[in-house]
């Protein structure tokens, strides 16, 4: 049998906090940060570099799927479908924009769920515009981070019969159904939000400015006035005061977390319990005490070997159901942020996958299991 000519390496450029390389004729960078860019450079690095597993992690269409779970796919015409059902609104420049800077795909993809949950379906293409537009952000679970100017009471500024309180901390809202609709009206009935640019047409230097968090499912219209840079919703939640002079430059990112909810803090190591408990055959009550214990970090040897079996399952499951080579590099939630442990899981899973995908028509029930490989 004649062996394949060798492949010529793919080489990779780090600089300035991204792995650049061409693939395929086409360049391609990504942040040194994000789990897409830790695992290309390991494989890129590799004595033997694996083209298919590189380019299947280079795709973003293939990256999109297996982040969500196959729930949003990239059809032949770049438009996103969400469990097959067509998004009928673009957001390839916000894809390209949270891969590139290294952000993680779960923000995108939960601001899709929750905008198909909205009953008007035609707010969505609008709803993106004036994301794009006022260069706003999303939270990690997929809400819209905008501005909203308030009187020096933190009241709105509308005269109306009732004035809306947007205290930081409040969550104001309203019946949905006497939210105007209608983007035509550009001022009408709602709870309001913009963007920085918006902001110097009403009120400028006047009243206070807060940051507020919105569900897109709670969006009712983008009003036509000053080029989509305003919003209409039946409710947000007021997240902070900042000064109106820091507005330009306050978001940065694609995805902000800095105003993500704090997760709840378990003392693991305060917890103590006392149960009376009467054991078989006594006829005396025991006291006995139940110490939690913080479960110990494993050996880096151990995710090798775990990466190992996964992929080694994986790739004969594959080969089995004639699927095509397509291993599945995401790393356990333990190790995402640990770089050396999650790179250790990966190439040992692709080495698994490997070995299992191109042996599996060669190998029985009686085979002994290949070896692990080496630390």
């Amino acid at each position: 049998m004649t062996e394949p000519a060798p492949q010529k390496r793919i080489a990779l450029m780090i600089g300035n906090e991204r792995v650049s390389f061409v693939l395929n004729g086409r360049s391609r960078s990504y942040h040194l940060k994000s789990q897409q860019g830790q695992q290309l450079v390991e494989l890129l690095r590799a004595p033997v570099q694996d083209i298919e597993a590189i380019g299947i992690l280079a795709d973003i269409p293939t990256w999109i799927a297996k982040q969500t779970h196959g729930r949003v796919t990239v059809d032949e015409l770049d438009r996103l479908r969400l469990d097959g059902v067509l998004i009928d609104y673009g957001l390839t420049g916000r894809i390209t924009k949270i891969v590139e800077q290294g952000n993680s795909f779960e923000a995108l993809a939960n601001f899709i769920e929750r905008v198909s949950r909205n009953p008007d379906p035609s707010v969505a293409e609008d709803l993106y515009r004036f994301m794009e537009k006022g260069n706003l952000p999303l939270d990690p679970e997929g809400y819209v981070l905008a501005f909203k100017k308030a009187d020096n009471e933190f009241n709105s500024f509308w005269h109306g019969p009732q004035k809306v309180n947007y205290t930081p901390g409040t969550t104001p809202s309203m019946p949905r159904e006497e939210c105007d609709p209608n983007r035509s009206k550009t001022c009408s009935r709602g709870l309001h939000a913009c963007s920085f640019e918006y902001l110097n047409f009403w009120y400028k230097g006047k009243g206070r400015l807060v940051i507020v968090r919105i569900d897109p499912e709670h969006v009712t219209a983008i009003p036509m006035d000053h080029n989509d840079q305003k919003l209409r919703c039946c409710q947000m939640e007021v997240l902070a005061e900042i000064p109106e002079a820091d507005a330009e430059h306050h978001f940065k990112s694609a995805v902000d977390s800095r105003y993500a909810p704090e997760p709840e803090v378990v003392e693991e190591d305060v917890l103590e319990l006392t149960l009376d408990m009467i054991i078989p055959g006594e006829t005396d009550r025991q006291r006995l005490k139940l110490h939690s214990v913080e479960e110990p970090e494993l050996p880096i040897e151990e995710w090798v070997k775990r990466g190992y079996a996964a992929g080694d399952q994986s790739g004969r499951s594959d080969k089995e159901e004639g699927l095509p080579y397509t291993p599945d590099l995401r790393v356990p939630t333990e190790i995402e942020e640990d770089m050396d442990r999650s790179m250790a899981y990966t190439k040992a899973l692709l080495e698994g996958y490997n070995t299992a995908y191109r042996a599996a028509d060669d190998l029985s029930d009686s085979d002994p299991a290949p070896e692990l490989p080496s630390f």
